[in-house]
């Protein structure tokens, strides 16, 4: 598959993590999503190449990250919003470059050659509770990915590890509310005052720093930001947001999900990873599985492709913006 972008822009940081058994069974969608009532069930073999894909992606984005955190000359193969720049320069704080992410996949299951954590959670409690499945889990060995407590336990993993540790620490899971799913988020809250961390689901807009620490609405100190805020929101509301952004200038909250993450979200992301820069500091290894997995991508204009040539066989490509999320403005050829 073939993708084109439509412009430039920063993208949606908005990341899942997946690993074992679910816990806390606490009610999220108050209409359930539409699915098939046939499942989607997955052997060990697509498993271990879901895990190597996942693995050897995530390894190679890390490396793009730290090149351009440390390499000013490498920043010019993107183009980036000054303001997103910055974000993405401001301090860490811990050691864990991309520590959360969704890595999606075209899977041709022939050869082997991928939403929403709520709806997957939603979907797999109804599919599970049918007669179907309870005759089919007595002959097959089956399991869930579980999407909740391990990323809270990896959240507070990196939190201890970073400059910002305190052990009465409060959390903030921070977004734009009309843009968030608010009801998730008071999931994983749970998770998180359950292993002993106060956590509050705050919007942006609603954080203050005070000069030393930032306050939320009810002028509680933040220690540590779980950001499911995207770039792109960030940059609409930028004004709005000056508080936040103050205190990570002055390092005085940790942001587990830094904004060096929206390098690896934009969709420049894939023309990047075939750029010569690129390439020279990855591995021969990892070249190869860039030419193996990434789809073509480039620049949907005059300079970058023959759009007559485009035209003429749409049906081999995808007309995507740099900057959105939630599958809006994507038209597929076909």
């Amino acid at each position: 598959m073939l993708t084109l972008l439509k412009n430039i822009s920063p993208l949606r940081d908005h990341l899942t993590e997946t690993s074992k058994a679910d816990a806390l069974p606490i009610p999220i969608c108050k209409t359930p999503p539409q699915s098939s009532f046939i499942p989607r069930l997955f052997n060990d073999e697509s498993w271990t190449t879901f895990k190597c894909i996942a693995e050897t992606t995530h390894a190679i984005l890390c490396k793009v990250i730290e090149h351009y955190l440390t390499h000013p000359s490498y920043r010019t193969i993107f183009s980036y919003d000054k303001r997103l720049e910055e974000l993405i320069l401001l301090p860490r704080g811990y050691e864990d470059t991309l520590p959360f992410a969704r890595i999606d996949v075209f899977l041709n299951e022939d050869d082997l050659g991928s939403a929403g954590m709520n709806e997957n959670r939603e979907i797999t409690n109804s599919i599970t509770s049918t007669e179907t499945f309870k005759r089919f889990s007595q002959i097959h060995q089956v399991e869930p990915c579980e999407l909740f407590e391990s990323w809270v336990l990896k959240f507070i993993d990196i939190f201890k590890r970073s400059n910002h540790y305190t052990p009465q620490a409060r959390f903030a899971i921070c977004d734009y509310l009309e843009c968030g799913v608010v009801d998730e988020f008071k999931v994983f809250a749970e998770y998180f005052m359950q292993q002993g961390f106060d956590c509050v689901v705050c919007d942006v807009r609603d954080l203050r720093f005070d000069g030393s620490v930032l306050l939320d609405k009810e002028g509680k100190q933040i220690n540590a930001i779980w950001r499911r805020c995207v770039t792109n929101d960030v940059l609409d509301f930028w004004d709005e947001s000056q508080d936040l952004i103050e205190a990570l200038r002055h390092e005085a909250v940790a942001l587990i999900g830094s904004f060096a993450g929206h390098i690896v979200h934009d969709k420049q992301i894939f023309e990047a990873l075939y750029h010569p820069e690129t390439k020279a500091f990855l591995t021969e290894e990892e070249n190869a599985f860039i030419e193996r997995h990434v789809p073509r991508t480039v620049f949907l204009n005059d300079q970058d492709i023959d759009l007559e040539e485009i035209r003429s066989n749409k049906d081999a490509w995808i007309i995507k913006p740099t900057d959105n999320y939630g599958a809006r403005d994507v038209y597929a050829g076909l």
